[in-house]
């Protein structure tokens, strides 16, 4: 620090008259103020330098970071974003009558297209994401799929979870079954099939073709016929792990069907079904859970536990009366270790081996009154009943039950999809109930061309990727974004929309796939990219 009283003399110096001295003084002044500047100017030489080697390590630590995202392995990213994505047990239970946007299997879908867009190895993750577990809603999305398949070559090996959930209007049941062969052969790889399509016009040819062997989980829709389903059980019962369908009025010429390898069995029960007590041979089974829309549930249910009972570790019993007496049906199972049931059921049922229990209920049982009936409990839950429509909601420390078609290593998405119990109720089912009502009505009148969705579905909107698009780009497996928001698609199916005749001589033709394809992109808008996403 310059120190000026050190440096200018007192006032009674005689130093002061001398000029000798005087210009000694000024010039060791000016030497101290410039030794001063150089000081200040040094220390901001290294802030500056301090500021920039901030700057410099901060960038390196960001580009250091990229690069180990970038090289993560593939198995490694895959795990991450499985656990990123809703669980199983989530979808399963998210299927509805009219798609919205809101729902988390839309949720699920945009969460793999935003990975698609980041850079090429997330692109390969995500487009196997993508496509191991698909649903179709809509006729015309058959045949979009098959186009996508055909197009690029490897996508369809990565399919393994199948669901065609679309409704086959009149004039395209010969489409349904030639598109849908034409997948099963593009996908060698598939272990599930789901057809679970919202109705099924009844006297309506249903064409599916021969299923491969690796099939080993099927599932079917109540109505869907069982005339249709009956050849693929006897194909595949010795293979199948997993079976969801309507339990069928079984006659006398029924053929005798074991299935060896099945553990997992969901039943819905209507009033004309019967139990193929001596069809049916099912030595293996673990889980058992059944849905009713009928009277005939209690006889159903003793008759299912008295011959599968002694194997079963899981069982979900639907709601029953009040007369009804659960606990003989509990005394058929001895080992049975997981149980979901209604409250009404739950009040006075005991269990020796029962760890976990789900109960549907309004009020909150006694934690004390379940410890004393079952004293192996180790975690309850009390469930709205909203939470019916879900099937397989792990507990906390009970390790989730793997997909039927993931891999040993993998913990791919894989379960069937949930059964929707009469406990469960949505907004808005009165007005759905009086459209299915009149939809056989409807379809007297309607273009076939035009029954793909509702004239006030607003939410029909299907995403695809660039595999669709005419024009793609070629650069989607390059670093760098892959995929833009303007690459997906949506297919707004307005009855307005789709009003060319297709009917000859009074009757109705047939569509073909070419002709679907046309269909498609005639009738897709395409969406703002903050409409889209």
């Amino acid at each position: 620090m310059l120190n000026f009283d050190t440096i200018l003399p007192g006032e009674n110096d005689d130093n002061c008259r001398d000029p000798k001295y005087l210009y000694s003084l000024l010039k060791n002044t000016v030497a101290a103020f410039r030794d001063v500047h150089q000081e200040l100017e040094d220390l901001k030489h290294v802030q500056l330098e301090n500021e920039c080697l901030i700057g410099y390590l901060s960038q390196r630590l960001a580009i250091y970071h990229l690069g180990d995202f970038a090289t993560l392995p593939h198995a490694i990213l895959l795990r991450i974003f499985r656990d990123a994505l809703p669980p199983p047990w989530l979808l399963s239970g998210s299927k509805t009558l009219l798609p919205n946007p809101l729902d988390i299997s839309w949720v699920d879908l945009r969460t793999k297209l935003s990975i698609l867009a980041v850079c090429k190895s997330w692109n390969r993750v995500g487009t196997e994401l993508l496509y191991e577990r698909v649903t179709l809603r809509r006729i015309l999305h058959l045949s979009v799929f098959v186009r996508a398949l055909e197009s690029r070559e490897g996508l369809g090996a990565l399919v393994r979870h199948l669901n065609v959930d679309c409704f086959v209007p009149h004039g395209y049941s010969r489409l349904y079954g030639t598109e849908t062969e034409r997948i099963l052969k593009l996908c060698p790889n598939l272990s599930h099939i789901g057809v679970s399509p919202p109705f099924w016009i009844p006297g309506l040819p249903c064409l599916l073709p021969p299923m491969s062997s690796t099939i080993t989980s099927l599932e079917f829709s109540r109505g869907f016929p069982y005339s249709t389903i009956l050849p693929f059980l006897v194909e595949l019962s010795h293979n199948l792990k997993s079976l969801v369908l309507s339990l069928p009025a079984v006659d006398d010429q029924h053929p005798a069907l074991t299935f060896d390898k099945l553990e997992v069995l969901g039943l819905d029960v209507d009033n004309e079904s019967e139990f193929p007590a001596s069809k049916w041979r099912i030595p293996a089974l673990r889980r058992l859970w059944v849905s009713f829309h009928g009277v005939r549930h209690h006889e159903i249910l003793t008759h299912l536990l008295e011959a599968y009972g002694a194997t079963l570790t899981s069982l979900r019993l639907p709601r029953t009366s009040r007369e009804f007496h659960v606990q003989p049906l509990l005394d058929r199972c001895p080992l049975l270790e997981s149980l979901t049931l209604h409250e009404d059921a739950a009040k006075s049922v005991h269990h020796q081996t029962v760890k976990f229990i789900d109960i549907f209920c309004v009020e909150k049982p006694r934690a004390d009154s379940l410890e004393a009936r079952f004293p192996s409990l180790r975690r309850y839950r009390n469930l709205a009943f909203m939470a019916s429509m879900f099937r397989d909601l792990p507990f906390p420390d009970e390790k989730e039950p793997q997909a039927e078609n993931s891999e040993p290593e993998e913990a791919a998405a894989g379960d069937p999809n949930e059964d929707e119990p009469e406990s469960t109720k949505i907004q808005g089912e009165e007005e759905i109930i009086k459209v299915l009502e009149s939809l056989p009505e409807m379809l007297e009148f309607m273009d076939p061309r035009s029954v793909h969705g509702l004239a006030t579905d607003n939410f029909g909107e299907f995403y695809w990727g660039w595999e669709d698009i005419p024009q793609r780009r070629s650069d989607y497996d390059s670093d760098g974004c892959s995929y833009s928001e303007s690459d997906a698609i949506t297919v707004s199916e307005d009855l307005a929309d789709l009003n060319d005749a297709v009917r000859a001589d009074g009757e109705d033709r047939e569509i073909g796939h070419d002709e679907a394809i046309e269909l498609f992109y005639s009738t897709r808008t395409l969406e703002s990219p903050n409409t889209l996403l």
